[in-house]
């Protein structure tokens, strides 16, 4: 504990507060401007509790007015009256503000003292979690950037609202500027499907049955929009089954259009070389392209939400620049610790966190692709194609997402089918488009998806 910290008073203004409990008095219409503030953001507990009692007269609707009788009465019946100063204290706040017109800057004031008591808060739990050591130094980490996260994130009304005029200003802004342009997937039947790819602010979910190629799918995807929109953007790709040395393996197979096994073999055995000049020729040539590429590989299993939302946070911080596409792979084997309690199952907890994602897309303004296992379902069915019920808590999940897609390859399960390295892009949900299906070239000795059409 830092010396003489405990005896220190904590952040407020009691200025504040009374100025903007005395506006509510002299104008009642303040109440509708001031809609982000709570009692716990007023210091004083008096305050509090007369807060509140503003807020519970408002909420009964119809023309009670908000004045030193019904806020008397209000308190008096719920046995508080007495204990926020009487009657008296009450005079005291009508008479202690000449105009309600600054109620907004005295609300941020009060705001702001409110931000740095829950850091002090916050502050202390981190001092808490290092001193016992209780959990692994990097699971302290994420849960103290959450921590501070959680203070600093709080919006304010202005920047989650808008009147008409402002309404109509975000119109043009978005039809006519860059704000909200889809990232091109490099599949050209899919984008068009999409609108133009995929939407910031987007949480996708992609699921397939094992086999399929649903992380060689995301994978791709991530690489295409990575490369393409390298210049002003970054894309991260979190992935939980596979090392970073794998998937890297698979974007030079899948570049340079070489068999992924043959890559396996001469790693296994050097003088027994299966790779010919031409291979080396195209792998050179991936790789200088991959060095290019600002695609982040994060590789550790079982990743906590915690996790990855603090790690993208820290990487456009310290990179200056705004993410194309977050891809996580894959949920079912996320370590679900935070969003866990007593009597949750893997259902609930899976959807909690669909939804923490839907957030932070939300927040990071760019695409979050999950990748997603599918029940068993899927594979008892004389009809394999995925659907959504398929999905492991299909609702919470088909909730969050903004669109979720599915793969499906039908020589997987008819080895004589005339489908031979087609894949079928499936789009389950699209909130903004049509659903559909796609059809795409699937090469899996080279680990990649290309358009039927172009080949590419």
């Amino acid at each position: 504990m830092i010396q003489g910290l405990e005896t220190r008073v904590a952040p407020n203004s009691l200025d504040a507060e009374v100025a903007v409990l005395g506006a509510v008095l002299l104008d009642n219409d303040t109440l509708a401007v001031l809609t982000d503030v709570t009692p716990e953001m007023f210091y004083r507990e008096s305050h509090r509790r007369i807060w509140q009692a503003m807020k519970n007269i408002e909420s009964r609707g119809g023309d009670n007015p908000i004045d030193l009788v019904t806020l008397s009465e209000e308190l008096r019946t719920r046995g508080q009256l007495d204990e926020i100063g009487g009657a008296t204290y009450l005079i005291g706040l009508s008479e202690s503000v000449p105009t309600a017109v600054y109620a907004e800057y005295y609300a941020r004031i009060l705001k702001e003292k409110h931000a740095l008591r829950q850091l002090i808060h916050n502050s202390g739990r981190i001092m808490q979690m290092a001193y016992e050591s209780e959990l692994p130094v990097d699971e302290i980490q994420d849960r103290a950037q959450q921590l501070i996260y959680d203070v600093t994130s709080q919006e304010t009304v202005e920047a989650d609202s808008a009147d008409g005029e402002q309404a109509v200003g975000l119109f043009m802004e978005w039809l006519e500027g860059n704000k909200g342009q889809p990232f091109a997937t490099g599949l050209k039947d899919v984008d068009e499907m999409l609108g133009g790819g995929l939407y910031p602010e987007s949480l996708i979910v992609l699921g397939a049955p094992p086999r399929v190629g649903k992380s060689t799918f995301a994978l791709n995807v991530a690489d295409r929009i990575a490369e393409s929109y390298k210049d002003e953007y970054d894309a991260l790709y979190f992935a939980m089954e596979m090392s970073a040395d794998e998937i890297t393996s698979r974007r030079v197979a899948a570049r340079a259009r070489v068999d992924f096994q043959r890559l396996r073999a001469y790693k296994q055995d050097p003088k027994n070389n299966p790779l010919t000049e031409q291979d080396w020729t195209r792998i050179s040539k991936a790789l200088e392209t991959i060095r290019q590429v600002p695609l982040t590989i994060y590789d550790r299993p079982g990743m906590s939400y915690n996790y990855i939302a603090s790690k993208a946070r820290a990487h456009m911080r310290k990179r200056g620049k705004k993410l194309s596409l977050v891809v996580v792979d894959y949920l079912q084997i996320m370590d679900f610790s935070a969003f866990s309690k007593a009597g949750s199952n893997e259902s609930s907890e899976i959807g909690k966190t669909a939804n923490a994602f839907k957030r932070l897309a939300r927040e990071l303004q760019c695409p979050i692709m999950v990748v997603s296992s599918l029940s068993r379902d899927v594979e008892k069915r004389p009809n394999h194609r995925p659907m959504l019920s398929d999905l492991r808590a299909s609702g919470d999940i088909e909730y969050a997402a903004k669109e979720i897609f599915f793969l499906y390859r039908d020589e997987i399960y008819n080895p004589d089918t005339d489908q031979q390295g087609i894949a079928e892009f499936i789009i389950g949900k699209q909130r903004n488009g049509p659903v559909g299906v796609v059809k795409l070239q699937f090469h899996g000795a080279q680990m990649r998806f290309n358009s039927l059409a172009t080949g590419n």
